[in-house]
């Protein structure tokens, strides 16, 4: 049997703050990788899964490609 934990936060206005910049940090990182992912796809016929995507992103940020 599992059990099951819900807390409820209640953050002050600084921390409130931080909480929104990381979410929102999350939903532009995911939104670029989605993008670069479409593309792939759209542009060569290619699908990138997760560890292939940071593969290409480590080789291309190195300029050994």
């Amino acid at each position: 049997m599992l059990k099951t934990f819900v807390y409820r936060l209640y953050p002050s206005k600084p921390q409130a703050r931080r909480l929104d910049s990381t979410l929102e940090t999350c939903r532009r990182w995911y939104n670029q990788c989605l993008a670069e992912r479409r593309d792939a796809y759209q542009q060569r016929g290619e699908t990138a899964g997760k560890f292939a995507q940071q593969w290409l992103r480590s080789v291309t940020d190195t300029g050994a490609m």
